[in-house]
């Protein structure tokens, strides 16, 4: 499948295909009818550095401003 990926800090990111995901429990794999990007989005592209983002490091697949269609979805599993 095609994604937006950010590869390293401060530079644009690439289309490029990767691996298809798959759902966890109680998750869903969605068909992506389009994404676009937010401040937040444009923010990791431009400000962020090793040094000041913590939470993961690049190659991250982020754009989160999505809609589409559940393509898969996994029940969620009790008792884990």
């Amino acid at each position: 499948m095609k994604a937006i990926v950010f590869e390293q800090f401060n530079t644009f990111p690439t289309c490029k295909e990767v691996p298809e995901p798959t759902p966890g429990s109680g998750g869903v794999l969605l068909k992506v009818a389009g994404a676009g990007c937010c401040h937040s989005d444009v923010s990791v592209v431009q400000d962020c550095t090793p040094e000041t983002w913590s939470r993961t490091k690049p190659p991250i697949i982020q754009w989160h401003e999505t809609t589409g269609w559940v393509e898969r979805a996994v029940p969620r599993c009790h008792g884990l």
